[in-house]
C-alpha cells in the first residue's frame, strides 16, 4: 500500500472516501436495517408515552424535580410530552408525516440530553420519568438520570439519524 491509502485499487483518496461514503450510505439504507430502527424507536416511544398518559400526575411529579419550570406549566406538560411522543412514534409508519415524527422525536431527544445533563450538572437525583408506569418493565432503559440514559438517547438520536437519510433517499423503504 502506497501512500497510506486504505482502498488500494482506488489512486487519489478522494475517490477512496468517496467508494466509502458509498458504502456506508448503501449500508445505511439497508431495508432491512430501516424498518428495524424504525421498529425500536417506535417501540420504545409507544412504551414511554403510554406509561406517562396512563399517570400524568405521577409524571408532572417527574418533571417538577428536574426545577426547571412552574408547577402549573409541570402539569401542562406532563400531558402534552406523551402525546407528541405518541404521535411521532405512530407517525413513523406513516409515510406522509414520517419526516416530521423524525425530527420531533430527534428534538426530543435532543431535549431530554440536555435536560439529563442539567439535572446532573446540578447534582439532582431524580428519575428519568422515561417509562412513566411502565418502567418496572424497562429496568435496563429506565431509572435515574445519569450517563446511560444519556448515551441511550444518543444512540436513538442516530437511529434517527438512519431514519432521515433512508428518508431522503426512497430507495431505502421497504
Amino acid at each position: 500500500i502506497v501512500s497510506g491509502n486504505r482502498f488500494p485499487w482506488t489512486k487519489n483518496k478522494l475517490v477512496s472516501k468517496k467508494l466509502a461514503l458509498s458504502l456506508m450510505m448503501r449500508y445505511l439504507q439497508n431495508p432491512f436495517l430501516v424498518w428495524t430502527f424504525r421498529l425500536i424507536v417506535a417501540g420504545l416511544f409507544i412504551a414511554a408515552s403510554l406509561g406517562k398518559i396512563l399517570n400524568p400526575h405521577e409524571f408532572s411529579g417527574i418533571i417538577r424535580k428536574f426545577h426547571v419550570m412552574p408547577h402549573a406549566l409541570s402539569n401542562t406538560a406532563a400531558i402534552f410530552i406523551p402525546w407528541v411522543e405518541l404521535v411521532a412514534a405512530i407517525g413513523l409508519f406513516v409515510p406522509r408525516i414520517r419526516k416530521g415524527a423524525i425530527w420531533w422525536m430527534t428534538l426530543m431527544l435532543s431535549g431530554f440530553i440536555a435536560l439529563f445533563l442539567w439535572a446532573m450538572i446540578n447534582g439532582l437525583d431524580v428519575d428519568c420519568g422515561c417509562f412513566g408506569e411502565f418502567g418496572k418493565y424497562f429496568a435496563l432503559l429506565a431509572g435515574d438520570v445519569g450517563l446511560s440514559s444519556i448515551i441511550r438517547n444518543a444512540v436513538l438520536i442516530c437511529f434517527c439519524r438512519v431514519l432521515w437519510v433512508a428518508e431522503v433517499n426512497p430507495s431505502a423503504q421497504g
